[in-house]
């Protein structure tokens, strides 16, 4: 007779219509959580042009930037599973995932094997890096698989496995960004994070724990901006992985950004050579823009807005956030710090702020561009956490909560409401009229 288990042949009427029915019921809950997370989204900024290499391209729609940040959530509470001990060692031994990104970094292997191309033995890029151990340099490659930097292929048939030495190496997503010479390029953060940064740290943990001045300070007596101004090469290299930084930063800015009405003036506040600046006028043509910075930095602000094919509208002023301002300034309707205020303590924060009250017109927009400590999904919450240490032993400084980000703003003699934005990024917009 027939079999009454219908998964050996048709399913009986009932099971059938229980199946539909649950199949319905997903379904209607899946439309009510995709129609919950559009209704409930963000709508994002509409620029005035779209440029069709724009940094926009890569930002996802907050919709799936959601859907995306609440797995991240579900890994990382996933991760707290791990058993303790084993925790301990995986944060004991942490920074050899970084010396190796470092080792290779430093080395050049991610620009050899470009250069060689896919497919690439690392015993061919020990050769072509001409004064690197065969074995050692294998070694380092195959632990880069294992973080992902790089991947790799066993020999094709014809050819006989000898192990390592016979695999063939490619680059992933994330050891491209370790090459030189590229737009976005992270080889010089790599590189500034693994070497003086390191004895930063180990200055803050012996000493300024104790001392409360910067890990910098203790480790080689004079503090980070003026050590690096110092040493043009550790200077270039800063400013690079500042640099390599600034394009998934801008990018979600960008996103969510919006100037106060067309034609305003935007003024980049200790802006580099003008990144954000640049990329903003670029996307909203009605806007013109001052680039503030130390005279050292006016040429090659200069120099991007021609590349960027903005300088018509765009003018560099050299000028210290630790001096007062021209009162040039006084034309700004928009005042744009990025990732500036975190490298200052809360009283040096509120004096640069002052300043910028000084000359700032009524009516004046202050945009900030930062961390905030205890916001946003839990990888991000972990990640500044470590980034507020971070800014101790670099610097002396810290991350802020949105209310201790009031607070400083208080000081400098701000009164009105602070407007937090959320971005696309782990940064937020933090905007107060002045």
């Amino acid at each position: 007779g027939k079999t009454s288990f219908f998964w050996f042949g048709h399913p009986p009427h009932h099971i059938r219509m229980q199946i539909f029915s649950c199949c319905g019921i997903f379904v209607l809950l899946v439309a009510v959580g995709l129609g919950y997370l559009i209704g409930t989204s963000q709508p994002g900024a509409k620029v005035e042009f779209l440029p069709q290499y724009s940094l926009l391209h890569w930002l996802p729609a907050w919709p799936v930037y959601r859907v995306a940040e609440g797995i991240l959530n579900l890994l990382h509470e996933g991760s707290e599973l791990t058993p303790a001990q084993l925790k301990v060692q995986q944060i004991a031994t942490s920074y050899w995932k970084s010396e190796v990104a470092y080792a290779l970094t430093y080395h050049g292997v991610m620009d050899a094997l470009h250069e060689a191309g896919p497919g690439t033995s690392c015993v061919e890029i020990a050769r072509r890096l001409g004064d690197l151990n065969e074995d050692v340099l294998c070694r380092y490659m195959r632990a880069g698989v294992s973080l992902g930097l790089l991947t790799w292929q066993a020999p094709s048939d014809d050819v006989q496995d000898e192990g390592l030495t016979s695999k063939r190496f490619y680059l992933t997503g994330a050891g491209y960004w370790l090459r030189s010479g590229i737009w976005g390029s992270l080889r010089d953060f790599v590189l500034n994070e693994n070497e003086e940064a390191r004895d930063a740290f180990r200055g803050a943990v012996l000493h300024s724990m104790k001392s409360g001045r910067s890990g910098w300070k203790e480790a080689f007596d004079v503090e980070h901006f003026e050590w690096h101004a110092q040493r043009s090469s550790k200077q270039e290299q800063f400013d690079g992985s500042m640099a390599g930084l600034a394009p998934l930063q801008v990018g979600s800015l960008l996103g969510d950004w919006s100037p106060p009405f067309p034609n305003a003036t935007v003024c980049d506040i200790a802006g580099g050579k003008g990144q954000m600046l640049g990329l903003i006028l670029w996307h909203y043509p009605s806007l013109k823009g001052i680039l503030v910075d130390q005279p050292s930095v006016v040429e090659r602000g200069l120099a991007f807005f021609r590349e960027m094919n903005v300088s018509e509208k765009a003018s560099v002023l050299g000028a210290s956030i630790l001096e007062p301002f021209p009162s040039a300034l006084a034309e700004c309707d928009v005042f744009m710090m990025k990732m500036i205020l975190h490298d200052w303590s809360d009283e040096q924060s509120a004096e640069i702020l002052q300043r910028i009250v000084r000359v700032a017109r009524q009516g004046a927009r202050l945009d900030l561009v930062e961390h905030v400590v205890d916001e946003g999904a839990s990888t991000v919450r972990k990640y500044v956490s470590l980034l507020d240490v971070h800014m101790q032993a670099t610097h002396g400084a810290r991350e802020r909560t949105l209310p201790e980000w009031k607070e400083v703003v208080r000081k400098a003699g701000i009164t009105s409401a602070m407007r937090l934005v959320k971005l696309r990024s782990i940064i937020y917009l933090l905007q107060v009229d002045l």
